[in-house]
């Protein structure tokens, strides 16, 4: 973070100070960026795009099913990637937490995922998706008291990493901690970005507020999350 200063009497100096952000941002982003090491194939870094282009788009099981066949394609070219093993992990993840896999294949597609996010770490041990990753992991296994350490863990790497805000307040539901999670899935909904998946965010406020016996304003959330995607199952069984 840097200060900026505002003349607010100065014609153009909201979007004076804007630019100034813009570029700072870029520079920023370019230097991290030229740190990465890069694939050991293009054809890696190409397939990982793809499933990133996918899978950011509104979720659903075929999309995410999608995404996650290109990750696999990047990770059999390039087993180090870690932005493949990053898109394999969330994907396989996803589809166990939404049950969008018959439960018969639950323990591979987590195992699965455990061995992904295991190698990320190691080969990346201060990258929070990393062990924000985890966190989801272990909401998945039932333990979700270990993943609030994890999720913990990851904020301190990335106060800002919004989704890891999201999902300590996910996690506390499980923990039984819901009076706790209302903060942190708002302070998620302030951070995130413009995205296809903001129903996600409205659902889990609808049901930490359900777990404190506020039906009204668990109704109103996920009339909220269900007019932002109809199509979200999850969300049409807990408003009825």
């Amino acid at each position: 973070s840097e200060p900026f200063e505002l003349n607010r009497e100065r014609n153009g100096a909201l979007n004076r100070v804007a630019a100034q952000i813009a570029r700072l941002l870029i520079v920023h982003v370019r230097t991290a960026e030229s740190r990465r090491p890069l694939p050991e194939t293009a054809e890696a870094g190409h397939y990982v795009l793809q499933g990133r282009a996918l899978h950011e788009t509104e979720r659903g099981p075929q999309s995410t099913r999608e995404a996650q066949s290109l990750f696999k394609k990047a990770l059999q070219l390039d087993a180090n990637s870690v932005s493949a093993l990053q898109g394999f992990a969330t994907t396989r993840l996803i589809q166990a937490l939404n049950a969008w896999i018959p439960w018969d294949e639950l323990p591979t597609a987590l195992s699965e995922a455990d061995e992904a996010i295991e190698r990320l770490v190691k080969l990346d041990p201060g990258n929070a998706v990393g062990h924000y990753l985890r966190a989801s992991l272990l909401r998945a296994l039932g333990l979700p008291d270990k993943g609030i350490a994890s999720l913990q863990y990851a904020l301190s790497l990335n106060p800002n990493f919004f989704a890891a805000h999201a999902e300590l307040g996910r996690v506390k539901i499980d923990a039984g901690r819901a009076h706790e999670s209302i903060a942190h899935i708002r302070e998620a909904l302030e951070l995130s970005p413009p995205e296809a998946n903001m129903h996600v965010l409205y659902f889990w406020m609808g049901l930490a507020a359900l777990h404190l016996a506020d039906d009204e304003g668990a109704v109103q959330w996920l009339l909220k999350a269900r007019q932002t995607n109809p199509a979200f199952t999850l969300t049409q069984l807990h408003l009825a």
